[in-house]
Formats: structure tokens, sequence, C-alpha cells
């Protein structure tokens, strides 16, 4: 489990100079500062499937989608929470308002399901939600 504190920041585009694509460097350093945070934290690095739980706190009306918001910390993490993003089978993410702000993540071993049907998956889905009719 890693919180830090600071406005969150999203996954900017690739810029494009003298034909070669780069990262710019905002999103350099605001990966390196999710990196540092997950290692301080005792983080350690996931050999099998991972579950994860991101939750975004904005103090600002400054509009971010969390799909951008998520692709930074999933991508500031590989070889350090796990060996590739692909390791993550179950993503939550959420945003919320907050006087400061900030970034929570967690994350735990996740067991795949095996589902025999898709029709068995979906009568488990529904069983899980609430609103579903």
């Amino acid at each position: 489990m890693v919180m830090m504190s600071g406005e969150p920041k999203s996954k900017q585009r690739p810029r494009f100079s003298r034909g070669h694509a780069y990262t710019p460097k905002e999103t350099l350093e605001a990966e390196a500062t999710v990196r540092e945070a997950y290692l301080k934290a005792g983080g350690f690095l996931f050999e099998g499937q991972v579950k994860m739980e991101l939750v975004f706190a904005l103090s600002n009306r400054r509009r971010r989608d969390a799909d951008n918001m998520a692709k930074l910390v999933m991508d500031a993490l590989n070889k350090v929470a796990y060996h590739d993003d692909n390791q993550v089978i179950e993503l939550t993410i959420k945003k919320v308002r907050s006087l400061k702000g900030w970034t929570f993540v967690y994350m735990e071993e996740a067991q795949e399901a095996s589902y025999e049907t898709p029709y068995k998956y979906w009568e488990e889905v529904k069983e899980r939600c609430q609103s579903c009719s």
C-alpha cells in the first residue's frame, strides 16, 4: 500500500522532435516519484498476477481522465512492482475530490479466475453487482 501526497498527474502523450519520439520530462519525473514512493513503502516485485486499486484525490477542478492517471502509475511500476503491467488482471480506479491532492495505490496477488463458459462468468458478475438487472 502506498499513499503519495501531491496532485495526481496524468500520463502525457509522447512528443516528437526531429523524427524521434520522447517522453515529456513532467511524465518522467512523475513516474520516478511513484517508483520512489513504492520502494520507500517497502514495495516488492510481484511474480504472479496482480489486483490493483488506485484512488486519485483531486484538489482542483482541472479535468483529468482516470485512465491516463492510472497509466502513469502502472507504467511507473513496471519492473518495480511487477515485471510488466500485463500482470495486472483486475484494476479499480476511483477519482475523488479533496482539499489536498493525493494518490493511493493498493496491490495484492490475484487469483486467476477460470470460467467454464462466458455465461457462468456473467452470472457471477451479476451476483456481485447490486445495480444490475
